[in-house]
């Protein structure tokens, strides 16, 4: 199946991670540009949440894991 993420910041504070079908997600990790991995979620779950505080500003690489595919977008953390 082929989905995209869905990546938002909730009202400037934690990071929001889903899929447009609400797939089970195991795991979330987010890298920052220089492939440091810098949180990392793995309760299962059909939205993510990573802490604001876990985030300092900058773009960031995301990749989210399924039962069936692995994902990837970008979000920038103001």
């Amino acid at each position: 199946p082929s989905s995209s993420l869905i990546l938002y910041q909730e009202n400037g504070g934690d990071l929001l991670i889903s899929t447009p079908e609400a797939s089970l997600l195991t795991q979330v990790q987010v890298f920052d540009l220089r492939g440091k991995l810098i949180a990392l979620s793995k309760d299962p779950s059909s939205i993510q949440r990573i802490p604001r505080h876990q985030l300092p500003a900058g773009i960031y690489l995301i990749r989210a894991f399924d039962d069936e595919q692995i994902q990837t977008g970008k979000i920038v953390i103001h």
